[in-house]
């Protein structure tokens, strides 16, 4: 799984990486930001599975970074670590998969890179079963086949 992380304060992006590569491992951190503007630039070009965002941001809050990120890229996963409980509900209404609470503990962490990877094999189990039929079509519509449903 490709992840980007995102926070103005450097100790929580060392951490956050450092626990997600070495702790847990699975985890490919293929950014980490401080800059709002790069986040959503870098993202629109690495394409990352999930996005790990403070909410505290300079310029652009994390919450908007997130409402930016699910217009460009629908299928990106959201997690939001912040030291603020206050904006869990805006934060599950951009559909978050998680919301963290700094600092963040090596537990709690395992628990959303676990729904992280399912969510990620669910929608490749469902692709999977999608794609055959979906490829067939074309092809009898290509060829000027009868359509079967």
């Amino acid at each position: 799984m490709r992840v980007m992380l995102a926070d103005d304060e450097l100790l929580p992006l060392v951490h956050l990486k450092r626990m997600l590569e070495c702790d847990i491992g699975g985890v490919e951190v293929i950014g980490t930001y401080s800059d709002p503007i790069q986040v959503i630039t870098m993202a629109n070009a690495l394409r990352p599975d999930a996005v790990f965002l403070d909410i505290n941001m300079p310029e652009i809050s994390g919450l908007e970074i997130a409402r930016q990120l699910k217009m460009s890229l629908p299928d990106i996963e959201i997690v939001f670590v912040t030291g603020y409980d206050h904006y869990a509900v805006q934060a599950f209404e951009l559909c978050a998969v998680d919301y963290m609470m700094k600092p963040v503990q090596l537990e709690r962490l395992k628990q959303t890179v676990q729904r992280l990877q399912s969510k990620a094999n669910r929608s490749m189990e469902i692709e999977r079963h999608v794609e055959p039929e979906r490829i067939s079509y074309f092809y009898q519509v290509l060829n000027n086949l009868p359509v079967r449903r």
